[in-house]
């Protein structure tokens, strides 16, 4: 059945003119063709899935609008990504029937097991060998988590997050120490957020350099036109000597302040939430709490810089 055809019998199944099985098995045959095309696989594989799918069929052509394009990109449109997932958990499925069978295997002949052991069975007896030496050493004082800590302490604990590419080493020591928090797991966050910021911050401090040079060249303009202007020269002369050079410096300057506002200086709160394993509307609501009662982490800013007033 051709395109211009489906579709004008589509539109006649919608007005209950005609039956559903001679579109359905148009349908069919189109897909099955496409799959064929685009997803290569066994024929079983394809008649089970043509099974699977014909609820989905109907329901492409229960909301089929016509609009002037054709049924059938709107059914390919409709059954790519279903064809995809089918695949996949297909997939998946062999893959587990395949483990499966080797394990099956395994345990049908054990002296193969006694002669080489899997990793997994060796990972096994490491970790039953490190719990067994654990229990007899001494526990050492474990540090405090993220989520044990108090409310303005994980607020605070956000905020030296987002301002880590600003601080030293020795400053988030100290508020690991105030907190209780682990220096190494702080760190190690630290670290994420610093290597995810790196080339920004670089290509900021690139763009600085070249914004201080543009003001000084612009500082050397303005100084020429006060010697011209002490000098007595024409006005005219004077706006024909400097005005191309400053509106130059001027447009330039221009562009790269956009430049530099628009260059990533603090992590996003979504990147936060990544790394510390927390949804991101906590993280949005510490923040703008922070914002809206600054007075509740003062005391741990005292302490953290050895200050004792601080203005707003």
């Amino acid at each position: 059945m051709k395109k211009v055809d489906i579709t004008r019998e589509v539109l006649r199944l919608k007005r209950r003119e005609i039956a559903a099985d001679g579109v359905v098995q148009a349908c069919l045959l189109f897909v099955y063709s496409t799959m064929r095309r685009y997803f290569p696989g066994n024929d079983d594989l394809w008649h089970d899935y043509l099974c699977d799918c014909l609820p989905r069929i109907k329901r492409a052509i229960d909301g089929f609008e016509y609009d002037g394009r054709e049924f059938f990109p709107y059914l390919h449109r409709c059954m790519q990504f279903h064809m995809r997932d089918y695949l996949k958990s297909h997939r998946i499925k062999e893959l587990r029937r395949s483990q499966l069978a080797g394990y099956t295997q395994t345990m049908e002949n054990p002296e193969d097991l006694c002669c080489d052991e899997t990793p997994v069975q060796r990972d096994i007896e490491d970790r039953i060998d490190s719990s067994l030496q654990s229990s007899h050493e001494p526990k050492p004082q474990q540090a405090k988590e993220f989520f044990e800590l108090s409310p303005d302490s994980r607020r605070m604990t956000l905020l030296i997050l987002r301002l880590s590419t600003w601080l030293n080493d020795p400053t988030i020591d100290r508020f690991a120490e105030i907190t209780g928090l682990s220096p190494e797991w702080l760190h190690e966050k630290v670290d994420l957020i610093r290597a995810e910021l790196a080339e920004d911050r670089a290509r900021y401090a690139k763009l600085s350099d070249r914004s201080s040079e543009l003001h000084f060249l612009r500082y050397q303009l303005q100084c020429e036109e006060c010697i011209h202007a002490s000098l007595g020269l024409s006005e005219e002369y004077r706006k024909y000597s400097r005005k191309a050079s400053m509106e130059v410096v001027t447009g330039r300057l221009s562009r790269l302040q956009r430049r530099m506002a628009g260059v990533r200086l603090f992590p996003s709160n979504k990147f936060l939430a990544t790394v510390l394993g927390i949804p991101k509307g906590s993280v949005d609501s510490g923040i703008y709490y922070l914002r809206r009662n600054p007075e509740r982490v003062l005391p741990l800013v005292r302490k953290l810089f050895n200050r004792d007033r601080f203005t707003e």
